[in-house]
């Protein structure tokens, strides 16, 4: 494959809409990038990518044949994302997948698995960790200059007509403003507190009549304890200039779409950085892009912060549904023979060969894993475990786990095969 850096690195983009022709752009800004094609089955978007001189197919098959590509953007809605992410990935293509990677979780993991037995790089288009005032901001929060962090509101709001939009329909999009904006929304979160705890969620319908949610309100409890909210809507304007507000003890800061300032106490607020600049952050993407494929650099988003956005948006629908606060379930993985581990963002509350209670265990150990853990196929097939997102639910003791509760199980190391619950009998490895 030819070096990323060099000449001749070929890029394809799959759908040729609003996002892929502003990736299409961004593509032919990266020095020794060459836009190989574009594949698209509306007419109107072929001749769009014929207009700019990129040769244009109908057929995504075809395509790859006639211009092979070392990478692709997929821009196409999201129940096409993991579909065609999964075929480029088996022909051995780099992939570049706009927000969300898939409509669901389970299939979020299948996806990375498969990037995983291919050897090729998948990532999502998170174009605000390319906002360098987002940066700037997380730095002045990291440093203390606001001091502890009270709250942080993130807001995504316009009024926007979606009526006509492939977004208002839910089997194109997999939802409303939820899934659209608010994977934004909890990518941020991630980005610069570390993750989600708990979320929850109220969506409402606006004066669009649209079949999916036009506005949310999520109150969310981040990876260490901060709270905030974020506000999203297709319908109603957003209340000021900027998108991202922490506040601190000391002091606020607040990164907008014209100006970001940093806030302290009575002193004059200090500008840092520049307006947004969507194109750039497009651009910076697609040469970080270019780096992580060469080896030089690491992916901007994690296997791990990919699953857990996906499993924050799901909780958030869970609690749309159910109006009450969810937890966040992200993925872990244990190995028996280390004992307890820390994976991700993820720490296990408690040592090796002790019980919750603290209580020592010399011939057991006292595994967390979750509701219903069952070994994944491979070499370690007895050793590793994984945390299912479907959440079975154990009998104990005459009651039920609920989703967000830890089912104790104990395990001998080396004997994991058939084994049932001590206490209600229910089979927990198949």
């Amino acid at each position: 494959m030819p070096d990323p850096r060099g000449q001749g690195f070929r890029v394809a983009v799959i759908g040729f809409g609003r996002a892929g022709a502003l990736h299409a752009q961004a593509w032919r800004d990266c020095p020794g990038v060459e836009l190989a094609g574009a594949c698209d089955p509306d007419a109107a978007a072929r001749r769009g990518a014929a207009e700019l001189g990129i040769p244009a197919f109908r057929d995504l098959d075809e395509m790859l044949e006639a211009t092979r590509p070392d990478a692709v953007s997929v821009c196409t809605p999201p129940a096409c994302h993991g579909e065609l992410a999964a075929r480029c990935l088996k022909r051995g293509l780099h992939v570049l997948c706009e927000k969300p990677l898939t409509t669901d979780l389970a299939f979020a993991r299948q996806l990375w698995d498969v990037a995983a037995q291919a050897n090729r790089r998948l990532l999502v288009a998170a174009k605000y960790r390319h906002v360098p005032e987002l940066r700037m901001a997380r730095e002045l929060m990291r440093s203390g200059e606001i001091g502890a962090v009270r709250d942080f509101r993130i807001e995504f709001a316009s009024a926007a007509p979606m009526a006509n939009r492939w977004h208002s329909k839910r089997a194109i999009s997999g939802g409303g403003v939820i899934m659209d904006n608010g994977w934004h929304a909890f990518d941020l979160i991630h980005y610069v507190f570390g993750g989600i705890r708990r979320v929850r969620a109220r969506a409402e319908n606006g004066p669009q009549g649209l079949e999916v949610e036009e506005s949310a309100r999520i109150d969310i409890v981040a990876a260490g304890g901060e709270t905030g909210q974020v506000v999203l809507s297709w319908s109603a304007p957003s209340r000021g200039d900027a998108y991202v507000s922490i506040r601190g003890e000391r002091g606020d800061i607040h990164v907008g779409w014209k100006r970001s300032r940093l806030e302290r106490g009575a002193a004059a607020s200090v500008d840092f950085g520049q307006a947004y600049d969507k194109v750039a952050a497009h651009r910076r993407m697609m040469a970080s892009f270019l780096e992580i494929v060469a080896g030089r650099q690491q992916p901007w988003l994690s296997r791990e912060e990919s699953l857990g956005i996906a499993a924050a948006i799901e909780a958030a629908y869970r609690s749309c549904a159910s109006r009450r606060e969810q937890a966040v379930v992200e993925p872990h993985w244990i190995t028996a023979s280390d004992g307890w581990r820390t994976y991700g963002s993820a720490a296990l509350p408690n040592p090796p060969n002790r019980d919750p209670r603290g209580r020592s265990q010399h011939r057991r150990r006292h595994l967390n894993l979750g509701p219903r853990p069952y070994p994944p196929r491979g070499a370690d097939r007895f050793g590793v475990y994984h945390r299912r997102e479907d959440l079975h639910c154990l009998r104990c003791n005459g009651r039920i786990a609920s989703q967000d509760q830890c089912v104790r199980v104990h395990l001998r190391a080396g004997d994991h095969r058939g084994r049932r619950h001590g206490k209600c009998g229910s089979r927990l490895y198949q």
